[in-house]
Protein backbone atom coordinates (compact mmCIF):
# COMPACT_ATOMS: atom_id res chain seq x y z
CA UNK A 1 0.00 0.00 0.00
CA UNK A 2 1.63 3.22 -0.75
CA UNK A 3 2.09 6.14 1.54
CA UNK A 4 -0.64 8.25 0.31
CA UNK A 5 -3.05 5.41 0.51
CA UNK A 6 -1.94 4.21 4.07
CA UNK A 7 -2.97 7.53 5.56
CA UNK A 8 -6.30 7.81 4.93
CA UNK A 9 -6.61 4.25 5.36
CA UNK A 10 -5.14 5.07 9.29
CA UNK A 11 -7.72 7.92 9.53
CA UNK A 12 -11.00 5.57 8.65
CA UNK A 13 -9.85 2.61 11.06
CA UNK A 14 -9.41 5.41 13.69
CA UNK A 15 -12.75 6.38 13.33
CA UNK A 16 -14.58 2.89 12.77
CA UNK A 17 -13.04 2.24 16.33
CA UNK A 18 -14.40 5.88 17.44
CA UNK A 19 -10.92 6.70 18.67
CA UNK A 20 -9.87 10.06 19.70
CA UNK A 21 -5.94 9.26 19.67
CA UNK A 22 -5.30 11.17 16.34
CA UNK A 23 -7.25 14.16 17.35
CA UNK A 24 -4.40 16.21 18.74
CA UNK A 25 -2.36 14.99 15.82
CA UNK A 26 -5.04 16.62 13.43
CA UNK A 27 -5.53 19.99 15.10
CA UNK A 28 -1.72 20.44 15.19
CA UNK A 29 -1.90 19.70 11.59
CA UNK A 30 -4.71 21.91 10.60
CA UNK A 31 -3.20 24.87 12.25
CA UNK A 32 -0.50 24.34 10.07
CA UNK A 33 -2.53 24.43 7.42
CA UNK A 34 -4.09 27.27 7.53
CA UNK A 35 -0.84 29.33 8.42
CA UNK A 36 0.20 27.61 5.05
CA UNK A 37 -2.37 29.04 3.11
CA UNK A 38 -2.17 32.73 5.02
CA UNK A 39 1.50 32.65 3.61
CA UNK A 40 1.83 31.17 0.30
CA UNK A 41 1.23 33.73 -2.53
CA UNK A 42 -0.14 31.12 -5.43
CA UNK A 43 -3.76 31.00 -5.18
CA UNK A 44 -3.71 27.48 -6.64
CA UNK A 45 -1.55 26.10 -3.73
CA UNK A 46 -3.55 28.37 -1.35
CA UNK A 47 -6.75 26.71 -2.35
CA UNK A 48 -5.24 22.80 -1.73
CA UNK A 49 -3.87 23.69 2.14
CA UNK A 50 -7.72 25.24 2.82
CA UNK A 51 -8.74 21.65 1.41
CA UNK A 52 -6.59 19.69 3.61
CA UNK A 53 -7.36 22.20 6.71
CA UNK A 54 -11.59 21.47 5.74
CA UNK A 55 -10.72 18.03 5.28
CA UNK A 56 -8.94 17.77 8.45
CA UNK A 57 -12.15 19.58 9.77
CA UNK A 58 -14.57 17.21 8.38
CA UNK A 59 -12.90 14.36 10.21
CA UNK A 60 -12.96 15.84 13.48
CA UNK A 61 -16.44 16.88 13.16
CA UNK A 62 -18.04 14.14 11.03
CA UNK A 63 -21.84 15.07 9.49
CA UNK A 64 -24.19 12.93 10.50
CA UNK A 65 -24.74 9.73 8.48
CA UNK A 66 -28.44 10.88 7.05
CA UNK A 67 -29.40 6.39 6.25
CA UNK A 68 -29.21 4.56 3.04
CA UNK A 69 -31.04 5.92 0.58
CA UNK A 70 -34.71 4.36 -0.59
CA UNK A 71 -34.60 1.75 -3.26
CA UNK A 72 -33.73 -1.91 -3.46
CA UNK A 73 -30.28 -4.28 -3.98
CA UNK A 74 -26.43 -3.02 -3.35
CA UNK A 75 -28.25 0.65 -2.93
CA UNK A 76 -29.88 0.01 0.46
CA UNK A 77 -26.81 -1.08 1.67
CA UNK A 78 -24.76 1.86 3.46
CA UNK A 79 -22.09 3.62 1.45
CA UNK A 80 -18.64 1.81 2.35
CA UNK A 81 -20.72 -1.03 2.11
CA UNK A 82 -21.78 -0.95 -1.56
CA UNK A 83 -18.35 0.07 -2.04
CA UNK A 84 -17.23 -2.65 -0.61
CA UNK A 85 -18.98 -5.35 -2.84
CA UNK A 86 -17.73 -3.55 -5.62
CA UNK A 87 -14.40 -4.43 -5.51
CA UNK A 88 -14.81 -7.91 -4.14
CA UNK A 89 -13.08 -10.03 -6.52
CA UNK A 90 -15.02 -12.98 -8.99
CA UNK A 91 -16.21 -15.98 -6.96
CA UNK A 92 -16.28 -14.21 -3.35
CA UNK A 93 -19.65 -14.14 -1.49
CA UNK A 94 -22.57 -12.20 -3.19
CA UNK A 95 -21.52 -10.72 -6.44
CA UNK A 96 -21.32 -13.80 -8.42
CA UNK A 97 -24.58 -15.72 -7.03
CA UNK A 98 -22.40 -18.03 -4.72
CA UNK A 99 -24.02 -19.93 -1.63
CA UNK A 100 -23.09 -18.29 0.94
CA UNK A 101 -24.45 -20.59 4.02
CA UNK A 102 -21.96 -23.47 5.38
CA UNK A 103 -22.47 -27.05 3.66
CA UNK A 104 -23.39 -29.56 5.96
CA UNK A 105 -19.62 -30.86 6.76
CA UNK A 106 -18.53 -27.86 7.44
CA UNK A 107 -18.89 -26.06 11.34
CA UNK A 108 -21.05 -22.62 11.40
CA UNK A 109 -19.18 -19.57 12.21
CA UNK A 110 -21.62 -18.40 14.47
CA UNK A 111 -21.31 -21.84 16.61
CA UNK A 112 -17.49 -20.89 16.99
CA UNK A 113 -17.95 -17.88 18.34
CA UNK A 114 -20.50 -18.90 20.97
CA UNK A 115 -18.10 -21.37 21.52
CA UNK A 116 -15.02 -19.57 21.60
CA UNK A 117 -15.20 -15.43 22.57
CA UNK A 118 -16.07 -14.80 26.40
CA UNK A 119 -18.44 -12.67 27.60
CA UNK A 120 -17.52 -9.51 27.66
CA UNK A 121 -17.85 -7.24 30.58
CA UNK A 122 -19.92 -4.02 30.35
CA UNK A 123 -17.59 -0.89 29.18
CA UNK A 124 -17.16 0.44 32.47
CA UNK A 125 -18.62 4.39 32.88
CA UNK A 126 -16.44 7.15 32.61
CA UNK A 127 -15.81 8.94 35.71
CA UNK A 128 -16.24 12.48 36.30
CA UNK A 129 -12.89 13.12 35.59
CA UNK A 130 -12.78 11.26 32.10
CA UNK A 131 -16.20 12.79 31.26
CA UNK A 132 -14.87 16.70 31.98
CA UNK A 133 -12.01 15.92 30.10
CA UNK A 134 -13.41 14.42 26.78
CA UNK A 135 -16.40 17.32 27.22
CA UNK A 136 -13.86 19.79 27.02
CA UNK A 137 -11.35 18.27 24.26
CA UNK A 138 -14.43 18.75 22.30
CA UNK A 139 -15.00 22.12 23.09
CA UNK A 140 -11.37 23.32 22.81
CA UNK A 141 -11.19 21.76 19.13
CA UNK A 142 -14.45 23.73 18.35
CA UNK A 143 -12.76 27.02 19.35
CA UNK A 144 -9.35 26.03 17.98
CA UNK A 145 -11.02 25.38 14.33
CA UNK A 146 -14.39 27.56 14.06
CA UNK A 147 -13.22 30.61 16.46
CA UNK A 148 -13.37 33.05 13.20
CA UNK A 149 -10.31 35.27 14.90
CA UNK A 150 -7.38 32.35 15.22
CA UNK A 151 -7.21 33.04 19.05
CA UNK A 152 -7.46 29.89 20.18
CA UNK A 153 -5.80 28.47 16.94
CA UNK A 154 -2.56 30.34 17.80
CA UNK A 155 -2.46 28.98 21.29
CA UNK A 156 -2.63 25.72 19.68
CA UNK A 157 0.02 26.35 17.37
CA UNK A 158 2.37 27.51 19.62
CA UNK A 159 1.77 24.93 22.04
CA UNK A 160 0.64 22.02 20.98
CA UNK A 161 1.33 19.72 23.48
CA UNK A 162 2.48 15.95 23.06
CA UNK A 163 0.31 13.97 20.91
CA UNK A 164 0.35 10.83 23.65
CA UNK A 165 -0.64 12.50 26.55
CA UNK A 166 0.46 10.72 29.91
CA UNK A 167 -1.17 13.25 32.12
CA UNK A 168 -4.35 11.83 33.95
CA UNK A 169 -7.78 12.62 33.08
CA UNK A 170 -7.92 15.59 35.67
CA UNK A 171 -5.04 17.19 34.59
CA UNK A 172 -6.09 16.80 30.87
CA UNK A 173 -9.53 19.00 31.50
CA UNK A 174 -7.40 21.30 33.78
CA UNK A 175 -5.37 21.97 30.96
CA UNK A 176 -8.33 22.65 27.84
CA UNK A 177 -10.10 24.58 30.96
CA UNK A 178 -7.20 26.80 31.13
CA UNK A 179 -6.43 26.87 27.42
CA UNK A 180 -10.33 27.39 26.57
CA UNK A 181 -10.25 30.66 29.36
CA UNK A 182 -6.73 31.85 27.84
CA UNK A 183 -8.88 32.12 24.64
CA UNK A 184 -11.88 33.85 26.09
CA UNK A 185 -9.55 36.59 27.37
CA UNK A 186 -9.01 37.63 23.73
CA UNK A 187 -12.47 37.53 22.66
CA UNK A 188 -15.03 40.00 23.16
CA UNK A 189 -16.55 39.83 26.10
CA UNK A 190 -20.32 38.37 25.29
CA UNK A 191 -18.47 35.89 22.85
CA UNK A 192 -16.40 34.95 25.98
CA UNK A 193 -19.21 34.47 28.12
CA UNK A 194 -21.12 32.11 25.65
CA UNK A 195 -18.01 30.43 25.42
CA UNK A 196 -17.39 29.64 28.95
CA UNK A 197 -20.64 28.79 29.79
CA UNK A 198 -20.88 26.31 27.35
CA UNK A 199 -17.06 25.04 28.41
CA UNK A 200 -18.61 25.04 32.34
CA UNK A 201 -22.32 23.17 31.58
CA UNK A 202 -19.61 20.39 29.46
CA UNK A 203 -17.27 20.13 31.92
CA UNK A 204 -19.93 19.32 34.84
CA UNK A 205 -22.93 17.91 33.24
CA UNK A 206 -25.39 20.88 33.91
CA UNK A 207 -25.95 24.12 32.66
CA UNK A 208 -26.38 26.05 36.26
CA UNK A 209 -22.96 28.07 37.47
CA UNK A 210 -22.19 28.31 40.95
CA UNK A 211 -21.63 31.98 40.72
CA UNK A 212 -20.10 32.39 43.41
CA UNK A 213 -16.78 29.76 42.43
CA UNK A 214 -17.14 30.74 38.89
CA UNK A 215 -17.88 34.37 38.63
CA UNK A 216 -15.65 36.01 41.46
CA UNK A 217 -13.25 38.81 40.29
CA UNK A 218 -10.49 37.41 42.49
CA UNK A 219 -9.65 34.90 39.45
CA UNK A 220 -8.13 35.49 36.55
CA UNK A 221 -9.33 31.88 35.71
CA UNK A 222 -11.65 30.68 37.40
CA UNK A 223 -11.60 27.33 39.10
CA UNK A 224 -13.49 23.97 37.88
CA UNK A 225 -14.04 21.93 41.23
CA UNK A 226 -15.22 18.91 39.51
CA UNK A 227 -11.91 18.32 38.65
CA UNK A 228 -9.94 20.27 41.25
CA UNK A 229 -8.57 22.55 39.03
CA UNK A 230 -7.81 25.67 41.72
CA UNK A 231 -7.97 28.87 39.36
CA UNK A 232 -5.68 31.24 38.95
CA UNK A 233 -6.05 34.23 41.56
CA UNK A 234 -2.98 35.86 40.80
CA UNK A 235 -4.87 38.91 40.60
CA UNK A 236 -5.99 39.58 43.78
CA UNK A 237 -4.41 40.98 47.03
CA UNK A 238 -6.50 42.40 50.09
CA UNK A 239 -2.69 44.51 51.01
CA UNK A 240 -2.99 46.35 47.57
CA UNK A 241 -6.05 48.27 48.61
CA UNK A 242 -5.00 51.38 50.23
CA UNK A 243 -6.64 54.11 52.42
CA UNK A 244 -6.84 57.59 51.43
CA UNK A 245 -5.67 59.22 48.54
CA UNK A 246 -7.38 57.94 45.42
CA UNK A 247 -4.41 57.89 43.59
CA UNK A 248 -2.91 55.00 45.50
CA UNK A 249 -6.07 53.01 45.05
CA UNK A 250 -5.21 54.00 40.99
CA UNK A 251 -1.81 52.18 41.82
CA UNK A 252 -2.84 49.55 43.78
CA UNK A 253 -5.57 48.55 40.79
CA UNK A 254 -2.53 48.75 38.28
CA UNK A 255 -0.66 46.64 40.45
CA UNK A 256 -3.09 43.63 40.45
CA UNK A 257 -3.06 44.39 36.51
CA UNK A 258 0.65 44.01 36.60
CA UNK A 259 0.35 40.62 38.28
CA UNK A 260 -2.13 39.32 36.07
CA UNK A 261 -0.08 40.25 33.05
CA UNK A 262 3.11 38.67 34.88
CA UNK A 263 1.51 35.04 34.74
CA UNK A 264 0.73 35.43 31.48
CA UNK A 265 3.75 36.18 30.09
CA UNK A 266 4.87 32.96 31.46
CA UNK A 267 1.56 30.76 31.16
CA UNK A 268 0.08 32.07 27.85
CA UNK A 269 2.01 30.12 24.83
CA UNK A 270 0.30 32.81 22.56
CA UNK A 271 2.04 36.10 24.22
CA UNK A 272 4.79 37.90 23.00
CA UNK A 273 6.88 40.20 24.32
CA UNK A 274 6.87 44.00 23.56
CA UNK A 275 8.63 45.68 26.75
CA UNK A 276 11.23 47.69 25.42
CA UNK A 277 13.92 46.31 27.90
CA UNK A 278 13.34 42.97 26.99
CA UNK A 279 12.47 43.35 23.48
CA UNK A 280 14.82 46.23 21.51
CA UNK A 281 13.21 44.84 17.77
CA UNK A 282 11.02 45.77 15.26
CA UNK A 283 8.93 43.09 15.75
CA UNK A 284 7.26 40.87 18.60
CA UNK A 285 9.54 37.97 20.03
CA UNK A 286 8.06 35.31 22.19
CA UNK A 287 8.78 35.30 26.16
CA UNK A 288 11.19 32.91 26.44
CA UNK A 289 14.85 32.57 28.09
CA UNK A 290 16.55 35.56 28.49
CA UNK A 291 12.94 37.97 27.53
CA UNK A 292 11.01 36.66 30.13
CA UNK A 293 13.99 36.47 32.55
CA UNK A 294 13.97 40.28 32.32
CA UNK A 295 10.75 41.28 32.62
CA UNK A 296 9.73 39.23 35.27
CA UNK A 297 12.97 40.98 36.86
CA UNK A 298 11.58 44.31 36.30
CA UNK A 299 7.35 43.23 37.17
CA UNK A 300 9.26 41.78 40.75
CA UNK A 301 11.01 44.88 41.44
CA UNK A 302 7.59 47.04 40.62
CA UNK A 303 5.91 44.67 43.16
CA UNK A 304 8.19 45.12 45.80
CA UNK A 305 8.79 48.73 45.74
CA UNK A 306 5.10 50.17 43.91
CA UNK A 307 5.99 53.68 42.14
CA UNK A 308 5.35 56.99 43.92
CA UNK A 309 2.95 59.69 42.35
CA UNK A 310 6.06 60.46 39.91
CA UNK A 311 6.20 60.30 35.87
CA UNK A 312 8.67 57.93 35.19
CA UNK A 313 8.27 54.93 37.01
CA UNK A 314 4.21 55.31 36.49
CA UNK A 315 5.37 55.19 33.16
CA UNK A 316 7.29 51.93 33.40
CA UNK A 317 4.43 50.12 35.34
CA UNK A 318 2.20 50.89 32.48
CA UNK A 319 4.88 49.65 30.09
CA UNK A 320 5.32 46.74 31.63
CA UNK A 321 1.32 45.91 31.66
CA UNK A 322 1.37 46.89 28.02
CA UNK A 323 4.64 44.67 27.15
CA UNK A 324 2.40 41.71 27.13
CA UNK A 325 1.08 40.87 23.94
CA UNK A 326 -1.61 38.60 22.44
CA UNK A 327 -1.14 37.70 18.66
CA UNK A 328 -3.28 37.86 17.19
CA UNK A 329 -4.01 41.26 19.10
CA UNK A 330 -7.61 40.74 20.86
CA UNK A 331 -10.88 41.78 19.89
CA UNK A 332 -11.42 45.91 21.33
CA UNK A 333 -14.06 44.52 23.57
CA UNK A 334 -12.02 41.98 25.13
CA UNK A 335 -11.34 41.60 28.76
CA UNK A 336 -7.64 42.11 27.59
CA UNK A 337 -8.61 45.74 25.94
CA UNK A 338 -10.51 46.62 29.01
CA UNK A 339 -7.41 46.19 31.36
CA UNK A 340 -5.39 48.17 29.39
CA UNK A 341 -7.69 50.97 29.06
CA UNK A 342 -8.10 50.74 32.81
CA UNK A 343 -3.86 51.50 32.88
CA UNK A 344 -5.00 53.90 30.73
CA UNK A 345 -7.58 55.69 32.91
CA UNK A 346 -5.09 55.11 35.82
CA UNK A 347 -2.58 56.73 33.97
CA UNK A 348 -4.26 59.94 32.48
CA UNK A 349 -5.87 60.74 35.94
CA UNK A 350 -2.75 60.77 37.76
CA UNK A 351 -0.97 62.49 35.40
CA UNK A 352 -3.11 64.40 33.81
CA UNK A 353 -1.45 66.33 30.36
CA UNK A 354 1.54 65.52 30.51
CA UNK A 355 0.83 62.14 29.40
CA UNK A 356 -0.41 60.99 25.92
CA UNK A 357 -1.51 57.72 24.24
CA UNK A 358 -2.94 57.86 20.65
CA UNK A 359 -5.96 55.66 19.91
CA UNK A 360 -6.66 52.61 17.78
CA UNK A 361 -6.27 53.58 14.43
CA UNK A 362 -4.38 56.69 14.96
CA UNK A 363 -2.62 57.02 11.39
CA UNK A 364 1.27 56.00 11.96
CA UNK A 365 2.81 58.15 9.53
CA UNK A 366 1.30 61.44 10.90
CA UNK A 367 2.45 60.50 14.02
CA UNK A 368 5.80 59.68 13.10
CA UNK A 369 5.89 63.20 11.66
CA UNK A 370 4.93 65.00 14.85
CA UNK A 371 7.63 62.88 16.52
CA UNK A 372 5.00 61.78 19.07
CA UNK A 373 6.16 58.00 18.20
CA UNK A 374 9.12 56.37 16.20
CA UNK A 375 11.75 56.71 19.29
CA UNK A 376 14.19 54.43 20.77
CA UNK A 377 13.59 51.15 20.51
CA UNK A 378 11.69 51.00 17.30
CA UNK A 379 8.37 50.81 17.20
CA UNK A 380 7.11 47.63 16.00
CA UNK A 381 5.06 46.51 13.20
CA UNK A 382 2.47 43.28 13.01
CA UNK A 383 0.61 41.91 9.71
CA UNK A 384 -3.12 42.96 8.81
CA UNK A 385 -3.75 39.11 9.55
CA UNK A 386 -2.84 39.42 13.11
CA UNK A 387 -4.55 43.00 14.18
CA UNK A 388 -8.44 42.26 13.27
CA UNK A 389 -10.09 45.30 12.57
CA UNK A 390 -7.02 47.55 11.94
CA UNK A 391 -6.11 49.39 8.80
CA UNK A 392 -2.33 48.90 7.45
CA UNK A 393 -0.40 51.76 8.10
CA UNK A 394 -2.40 52.49 11.75
CA UNK A 395 -1.68 51.53 15.23
CA UNK A 396 -3.09 48.73 16.94
CA UNK A 397 -1.70 48.87 19.87
CA UNK A 398 0.23 51.10 22.34
CA UNK A 399 3.46 49.84 24.14
CA UNK A 400 4.68 53.00 26.20
CA UNK A 401 2.73 56.57 26.26
CA UNK A 402 4.10 59.56 25.37
CA UNK A 403 5.12 61.34 28.54
CA UNK A 404 6.64 64.77 28.42
CA UNK A 405 8.85 65.77 25.44
CA UNK A 406 9.81 61.83 25.05
CA UNK A 407 8.54 59.82 21.64
CA UNK A 408 6.08 56.85 22.67
CA UNK A 409 6.07 53.19 20.89
CA UNK A 410 3.64 51.47 19.12
CA UNK A 411 2.74 48.67 17.13
CA UNK A 412 1.55 49.40 14.12
CA UNK A 413 -0.04 47.50 11.03
CA UNK A 414 2.40 47.35 8.31
CA UNK A 415 1.55 48.04 4.76
CA UNK A 416 1.76 44.53 2.55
Amino acid sequence: MAFDDQVPAILAMERESGSGRLSGWLRVQGAWFWDQACDVEDPGLRELYLGLRAAVHDWLFPASDPGPPPGDGSAELPLDRARALDILPPGTGELDGADTAPREDEPSAMADDAQEDPVEEPPRPPTAEEAAASALDAIWTELVYNEPSGYAAAIEDADPGPLELDEGAADRAGRHWERIHLACLRLPVAEAGRWHAAAWAAAVGSPEVDADVVASAEYLIPPLPVVGYPGVDTGYDPADVPEGDPADADIAHLLRILRQMSWLAEHDPATKAGFGIANTSSVLLPFTGDRLGIYRNYTDDMLKTPPERRGNRLIRLDELIRGVVPVPLPAPDSWWRSQVMESELALTSMLGDEVWLPQFGSPYKTLLDQGFVGGKPQDITVRAADAAGATPGTVAWVLVARFGGSRGRVIYVRSE
